[in-house]
């Protein structure tokens, strides 16, 4: 919940804002392996106000490619040492 209010006096008058009383956010995501070293994730959020018109919609969708490099140390597996 978020509450402001400003009052700003220039030379040619008086000015306010009010800020919203309440300010409500719901945000649901998720994130899944994709498989062979892939994944993915995603939220989506609805953010709005009681008593001004404000509304806000966000989305975010992203991937990531990962893969383990294999190596020999010293007759070793370097995995195996992880």
């Amino acid at each position: 919940m978020h509450v402001a209010s400003e009052t700003v006096a220039p030379s040619s008058g008086e000015m306010s804002q009010r800020g919203a009383r309440a300010v409500y956010e719901l945000k649901l995501g998720a994130q899944m392996e994709l498989g062979k070293g892939w994944t993915g994730w995603g939220h989506m959020g609805l953010q709005t106000a009681s008593d001004v018109p404000h509304r806000n919609v966000e989305g975010l969708l992203g991937v990531k490619y990962s893969r383990q490099l294999r190596c020999q140390v010293r007759g070793k597996d370097a995995a195996s040492w992880m």
